[in-house]
């Protein structure tokens, strides 16, 4: 009999910050794919991301709305850019520490740059190619910091 005090693996959390369903599918396709254990939880707006890592509101679960491990955030997005997100984010003491990976469509150098600066741990482009985008993913996991 197993004990009650046996620990429990926890799959690390994944924020995803994306408002296309069809990047959303391929983003779960590729961890599906790449045999990545995760959880995953989906939001549109980087106001959604602040509730959501604030508690406020539909996220106020904490169980279900734990604090993510990895947040990948899309450069377009309604209200604000992916960049907004990421230097608000590095300005709140309870998150800044959390890896940010900018996930995007668009690739311009000076985005790319922007994100960087801005406090994002990586910029993966987003691709047509399945392999690419699964090699993105991979990319992203490294990113998450090592088991407690």
């Amino acid at each position: 009999m197993a004990s009650l005090s046996a620990k429990i693996d926890i799959p690390p959390l994944i924020l995803l910050l994306e408002n296309e369903d069809d990047d959303v599918f391929f983003f779960r396709r590729a961890l599906s794919a790449c045999e990545f254990v995760a959880d995953l939880r989906i939001v549109q707006t980087a106001a959604q991301a602040r509730d959501y890592l604030e508690g406020k509101g539909e996220f106020r679960d904490r169980t279900y709305y734990r604090t993510p491990n990895l947040i990948v955030t899309d450069f377009q997005m309604h209200g604000q850019t992916g960049v907004d997100f990421i230097r608000w984010i590095k300005q709140q003491p309870d998150y800044k520490e959390i890896p940010v990976a900018m996930y995007s469509a668009r690739a311009l150098p000076a985005d790319m740059t922007a994100a960087l600066e801005s406090g994002a741990a990586a910029f993966f482009s987003k691709s047509n190619d399945f392999a690419a985008v699964c090699e993105s993913v991979t990319g992203m996991f490294r990113l998450l910091p090592p088991p407690a």
